[in-house]
């Protein structure tokens, strides 16, 4: 979450209009054109859509997020390109963070730190919570019905991911956002891959071992969040109260949105 100044003034970015940014992703993308005809609709609430051009492209390639969606505390959302024009290869991203505007919209909660924090460790374990539980949300039930390519993506991310892990600190708000993130290749890696091999699966359960108290509290997460579900608001509200819960010290600094 972002507070409202902060929104308004993030990274020096500009409104861009939605039709000038789509445009080329739904002549370019088939899959993103089938998405954005059948799902944009559900969106009610306004989104504000901005370019980030501080960002350099050198930048672009290290930070590996092509756009990113910020919820103000009144509750207005706005997407965060880092590419303008788009271009093909952002269609995936796009339709991911418009996806996550349509849980919002139906009410599903989300993780944010309290206002005012500024420690860049908070604001990265309050993301990933997020992204445990939702990317796999939206997988479920709106990017696996439209003809992206998945695995490829779920590998970048996992290679992306575990590269930056091995070079972290392990230590106390950061060990829970690293349980976080292999409790989401878990859960991607059911509705993803199913009952192919995933090229990644070596490499995390070799991580897994290294980081094995870690991965114990993953693998308790993962058996509870597939026990209960994330089939509907409530659900998902009860597995991120049941997480906290689980993580001492961590309702100080969360709160749900």
């Amino acid at each position: 979450m972002a507070d409202n100044k902060k929104m308004a003034e993030y990274l020096e970015s500009c409104s861009v209009p939605e039709s000038n940014l789509i445009e080329n992703l739904c002549s370019s993308s088939r899959a993103f054109n089938d998405f954005y005809s059948n799902e944009r609709k559900k969106i009610k609430s306004p989104i504000t859509w901005q370019h980030n051009k501080k960002l350099r492209p050198e930048d672009q390639i290290l930070s590996g997020e092509l756009a990113e969606m910020r919820i103000s505390t009144n509750g207005d959302v706005c997407i965060i390109i880092h590419n303008y024009p788009a271009k093909e290869n952002d269609a995936s991203t796009i339709t991911h963070e418009l996806a996550h505007a349509i849980m919002k919209e139906e009410g599903y909660p989300f993780i944010g730190h309290y206002r005012g924090c500024s420690d860049p460790e908070v604001i990265h374990l309050c993301k990933q919570f997020n992204e445990m539980i939702h990317d796999p949300l939206i997988l479920k039930k709106i990017l696996l019905n439209y003809d992206f390519n998945l695995q490829n993506e779920y590998s970048k991310d996992c290679a992306d991911g575990i590269t930056a892990l091995i070079k972290e600190n392990k230590s106390g708000i950061e060990r829970i956002r690293v349980t976080f993130f292999f409790t989401q290749l878990l859960l991607e890696q059911d509705l993803i891959f199913e009952n192919e091999t995933n090229p990644c699966f070596e490499y995390i359960q070799k991580l897994g071992e290294e980081y094995s108290d870690i991965m114990d509290k993953s693998n308790a997460i993962y058996k509870m969040i597939k026990t209960l579900g994330i089939d509907s608001p409530e659900q998902v509200g009860d597995i991120i109260k049941t997480v906290i819960e689980m993580h001492h010290g961590l309702s100080d600094i969360v709160e749900i949105y």
